[in-house]
């Protein structure tokens, strides 16, 4: 393992053993803590429509959770840490789901995913020590970048699936489609590759907040012969080791609030339960139609807000 890696796992170590929380005078500690509480709601609410998208067509709880979760008075580097929590929780359910049901390749997962888990604790590093501004850039700015390669792809996918079937056509072809046997194990240089992009996705996950969902099936459906079920299922697997080790190093560090993650979480995990469903009887050329047009939308909305956030001149912690 590289010696930066060996470092930082050291350093997070020695952070979780003494576990620092941020401390404050017992009246602000209650008012803070009141105040939150009376958003639970909202924060019910934030989980279901994070978990509900997420489970119907495969990402987007981030792009509910990171600029949500500020209206209910947390703070940028919470909101991040509350994401991430809250999507290690959606990420174990799913991964098991797909596994179940034959849909995710372990072996590329794998592939993807160790070194994804080995970077994740050097972004919850990084991510505490910068302003609560500058991740709120870093955020936007990665979806501004991204979405709108991820929505192109799939668009150019959906060109390449030929004219639209019957309904009783459709059907079969998705039941065809989800049984569809696992491709060969990957050769030494694609593993390598999802290596490379592994390590990357960590220390972004970690830092930004997210899970790096669409990053991860778009890369699969590009690297690799899976069936869109297929690279959905690999993505949620391979990325849940990561998620976790983020999870693990932002809830030491003490930035999880607990009054909001619970509501928070209970929420997501009913959404994801009724996306899951709706994702199982929804065919192939929707899910990857509404797939690409979340990307599209997601890369728009980045982009005004992002605009805006350069513009302020006084930074905002």
């Amino acid at each position: 393992m590289p010696r930066v890696l060996v470092t930082a796992h050291r350093h997070l170590a020695r952070q979780m053993a003494a576990a620092p929380r941020r401390r404050c005078s017992s009246g602000e500690t209650s008012s803070s803590h009141a105040a939150l509480a009376a958003k639970r709601p909202r924060s019910f609410a934030l989980g279901a429509a994070a978990g509900g998208m997420t489970g119907w067509i495969g990402w987007g709880a981030a792009q509910v959770l990171v600029p949500g979760l500020p209206s209910v008075g947390v703070s940028p580097l919470q909101a991040g840490a509350l994401s991430l929590c809250t999507l290690a929780g959606i990420t174990l359910s799913s991964s098991a789901k797909f596994l179940a049901e034959d849909c995710a390749d372990m072996r590329r997962a794998l592939a993807l995913g160790v070194p994804a888990v080995l970077c994740a604790p050097l972004g919850a590093i990084a991510a505490g020590r910068v302003a609560g501004r500058t991740l709120q850039i870093a955020f936007h700015a990665v979806t501004v970048v991204m979405m709108p390669a991820a929505a192109a792809h799939f668009a150019w996918k959906l060109q390449q699936s030929g004219p639209a079937q019957s309904s009783e056509q459709q059907r079969d072809a998705e039941l065809l489609h989800v049984a569809a046997p696992l491709p060969p194990a990957p050769s030494a240089l694609e593993s390598a590759q999802h290596a490379a992009f592994g390590g990357v996705c960590g220390f972004a996950s970690a830092f930004l907040g997210v899970a790096g969902l669409p990053w991860v099936v778009t890369w699969f459906s590009v690297m690799s012969e899976l069936t869109h079920q297929q690279c959905v299922g690999t993505t949620f697997l391979a990325v849940a080791p990561a998620v976790l080790a983020g999870t693990a190093a932002h809830f030491f560090k003490g930035n999880v609030p607990l009054v909001v993650f619970a509501p928070l979480a209970l929420g997501a995990t009913i959404g994801t339960y009724l996306g899951a469903a709706a994702h199982l009887a929804t065919p192939t050329a929707i899910l990857q139609g509404v797939l690409g047009l979340s990307f599209a939308v997601a890369g728009c909305r980045s982009a005004l807000t992002l605009r805006a956030l350069l513009s302020r001149a006084a930074p905002v912690r």
